[in-house]
């Protein structure tokens, strides 16, 4: 592997479609070697070089997920270069000086990097919203929902938070409503068996999260339930004949 072969590099190579793709499998070889080719680096907690590293990897992930359509086979051959790293043989690795994780097992920062991207995505926003941006939200969506149908994540908040965007809130322009639905459905689309299975759990011990909150739209308990997914399905309705 040449020294220059950068995480973006390896991902546009693995999505290329001519010349022929190296496999999810190489690409993710190719990533484990470049982050641990410096294993003193990759182990000095007191420097972070590991969370530097990690960050950026999973950066570039997202970004590669951005460029790629919501509905073309890249998506989830980016998703399967994730799960090919997770067969890699295993080392731990310091990060935030907190504990040791697992690479590449556990993904280390995958989750917090998933909720930054949230948090500077175009979620709700009151102002409009370029067209690029809700592409590329979109996209990093289906790319997200198709992380938890692969078993890489492990709840559906995240998606939660973009339904409740789209179908609970007010005051959305139309692009920034068309952005929202647009986002929410690549959730339906992939995790709508997690998100029933979720009903079940809740209704059956009456749990309720904070962080499930009703939007302007929805007063119910916090938590997801059959009247909220039928109360989805019924704004799906509504709002499919006004975009």
């Amino acid at each position: 592997m040449r020294e220059s072969y950068t995480t973006t590099s390896i991902l546009q190579d693995c999505l290329r479609e001519s010349p022929s793709p190296i496999t999810p499998a190489t690409a993710a070889q190719h990533i484990s070697q470049r982050l641990l080719r410096n294993e003193k680096d990759l182990s000095n907690a007191e420097n972070n070089s590991a969370e530097g590293y990690l960050w950026q990897l999973w950066r570039d992930f997202f970004n590669a997920a951005e460029q790629t359509p919501h509905d073309h086979p890249g998506q989830d051959r980016l998703v399967q270069v994730i799960v090919e790293l997770q067969k890699l043989p295993s080392r731990r690795v310091s990060v935030w000086n907190l504990r040791d994780y697992v690479l590449w097992e556990e993904l280390p920062i995958l989750g917090p990097s998933l909720r930054e991207a949230w948090n500077a995505g175009p979620r709700a926003l009151p102002g409009e919203i370029e067209e690029a941006d809700a592409i590329g939200w979109r996209r990093l969506n289906s790319f997200t929902a198709r992380l938890v149908n692969a078993g890489i994540l492990t709840n559906t908040l995240l998606g939660f938070w973009s339904i409740r965007d789209a179908l609970e809130e007010t005051g959305l322009s139309r692009s920034g409503r068309e952005c929202s639905v647009a986002a929410a459905a690549e959730w339906v689309v992939h995790t709508q068996r997690f998100f029933l299975e979720d009903i079940a759990r809740m209704e059956a011990t009456g749990e309720e999260d904070r962080r499930m909150a009703g939007g302007a739209l929805y007063d119910g308990p916090k938590r997801l339930s059959g009247d909220r997914w039928r109360f989805w399905k019924r704004r799906f309705e509504e709002l499919g004949g006004q975009l």
